[in-house]
């Protein structure tokens, strides 16, 4: 398909092919072959020398606010890419004067566009909108932290016995303790406290604190748990981790690009006296003494109902919620821990079953599941300095049954203590063994005959673990608790040990509690239950 260059050409009739010779010496090379790439043609042969063309000037004001009128006869280097509606333009105006030009001698010719610089302006501007959509998801996730950090904040009403709500001293209902406790899988959620008109938080020594739980009525331990749950809200608010993240490196320095603020991070290899963990308990009892100075903020219940609290109350929370999230963290960074995940998960798995059987609902199945309740686990000797690893191997292979092994056929054997925690009861013991059976059970005979682990039970062999969680009242031991409770390391982990009434069909053990009212000095003991049947 041919151009129409009549109008330029006049009889000469069409052009013919182009011949570098034909073309002036005096064209330069570029617009030799910028003419040739417009698909005009050679020069008409009456133009014998070449006279430079005026300056391109489009008609009219600029329509891009980057790129001026051109007085050297070439575009202006494009730094910011502007609509390539508006590139063609110039050059569809370039041909059209080429041509109609009214002389043959003159001829308006665009200069090819920078393809390389129109690129680089690309991917200038790619980058600008990745570190703009970066610092917005910033953004997002500070306020979605601060509405988390209102959420937890904000207080629902309680329904009224007039209403049909149990009052406190009714049976416990399913799901309400359970919930506020934070069992298992919903463990720092729960009911709110009551709902108390009140303004002001109060500040009297005469009053008890809400960091004694011992000394609190029903409305006010109900308080107690809403504050504890906002200062865990506000522990990770400070520290930009939300619930489902994991904690992050203390060695990595993180920023808050928005405020310029360094977010903390505890420092979990060591302990709640450590420096960097002590000033973060600061900070956090400091942004939540700044909270309640709002009123809307405020936890309904806290300034009116009957009892005292501080800043030193609020940092002593923060210190209890501490041991979790260093639990977290260590689930995160340790084998043995993620293995007490799996073992929790596996139990999980068969508790309809283990529910149907024993007549219970399936969701307390659950809940009695979790991983610090678990016993633990030991996969060495407890003294290497005493024991070396290979020798114990021998003692667990000859204790399961495999006294004339190779030590090939040991070397792909792995063995695990069971060691039974010392605080459980004989009644969550029996349960654990009981568990563990159904899982058992529901093994294919491959999977029963190729165990990954061999776990050894009855070795004598116990843990002193305190979990940091508190578990239900029949799960304690109660001779233990009443020998531990006012031992001033174990006071603060215990406080609100015997507080948490059991769910329905547990609670039968004599050395278990089955109130939540049960008075600390009571002994019982039951001798009948053979520890080894313990996880």
């Amino acid at each position: 398909m041919h151009r129409n260059t009549s109008s330029l050409y006049g009889n000469l009739g069409p052009p013919r092919p182009p011949d570098q010779h034909e073309i002036p010496e005096g064209l330069p090379m570029d617009l030799r072959m910028h003419q040739q790439d417009l698909g005009l043609g050679p020069l008409p042969s009456s133009c014998g020398s070449f006279t430079r063309s005026q300056s391109f000037e489009p008609p009219g004001q600029s329509r891009h606010p980057h790129i001026q009128r051109s007085s050297s006869g070439v575009l202006p280097t494009i730094y910011d890419l502007p609509d390539p509606a508006f590139l063609n333009q110039y050059t569809d105006r370039g041909i059209q004067d080429y041509q109609h030009s009214p002389s043959q001698s003159t001829h308006n010719v665009v200069a090819p566009v920078d393809l390389a610089a129109m690129l680089s302006s690309l991917n200038l501007r790619q980058n600008q909108i990745d570190d703009q959509n970066r610092i917005l998801r910033q953004m997002n996730s500070a306020l979605q932290a601060r509405v988390d950090l209102l959420e937890h904040a904000h207080i629902l009403n309680q329904p009224t016995a007039s209403d049909g709500a149990a009052t406190a001293d009714a049976a416990p209902v399913r799901g309400s303790q359970v919930a506020a406790r934070g069992g298992a899988q919903h463990r720092g959620s729960g009911h709110p406290a009551p709902s108390i008109p009140g303004t002001v938080p109060v500040n009297n020594a005469d009053l008890p604190s809400l960091g004694n739980v011992k000394v609190l009525s029903d409305v006010q331990k109900q308080v107690r748990l809403s504050l504890k749950r906002d200062v865990r809200a506000t522990f990770q608010a400070v520290c930009s981790v939300g619930t489902k993240d994991d904690w992050s490196d203390p060695q990595i320095r993180r920023v808050n690009e928005i405020t310029g603020k360094v977010y903390l991070t505890p420092n979990f290899e060591s302990g709640v006296t450590d420096a960097v963990n002590m000033h973060i308990f600061a900070a956090v009892a400091k942004q939540v003494e700044n909270e309640f100075k709002d009123v809307e903020c405020q936890l309904e219940g806290l300034a009116t109902c009957g009892a005292s609290w501080d800043i030193n109350v609020i940092k002593a929370m923060a210190k209890e919620a501490f041991p979790n999230y260093k639990r977290q963290w260590t689930v995160a960074h340790n084998e043995a821990a993620n293995l007490q995940k799996a073992k929790v998960n596996q139990h999980r798995s068969v508790a309809d079953k283990h529910a149907k059987a024993k007549n219970l609902d399936s969701a307390i199945i659950r809940d009695l599941m979790h991983e610090e309740h678990m016993s633990d686990e030991a996969s060495g000797p407890e003294d290497e300095s005493q024991e070396n690893f290979s020798n114990w191997k021998w003692q667990m292979a000859a204790a399961s049954g495999h006294a004339q092994i190779t030590a090939a056929t040991l070397a792909e054997m792995n063995f695990v203590k069971v060691l039974e925690l010392d605080w459980h009861s004989s009644e969550f013991s029996v349960f654990n063994a009981e568990i563990h059976g159904t899982w058992f059970e529901s093994l294919s005979a491959r999977q029963k005959n190729t165990p990954k682990y061999s776990r050894m039970r009855s070795t004598g062999r116990r843990s002193s673990r305190i979990p940091t969680v508190a578990p239900f009242n029949f799960e304690i031991s109660q001779p233990w608790l009443e020998r531990h409770c006012f031992d001033p390391k174990y006071r603060e982990l215990l406080s609100e040990w015997n507080s948490w009434p059991n769910p329905p069909g547990f609670g039968s053990s004599l050395d278990s509690t089955s109130s939540s009212r049960m008075t600390i000095g009571v002994s019982h003991d039951s001798p009948t239950i053979d520890p080894s049947l313990a996880l």
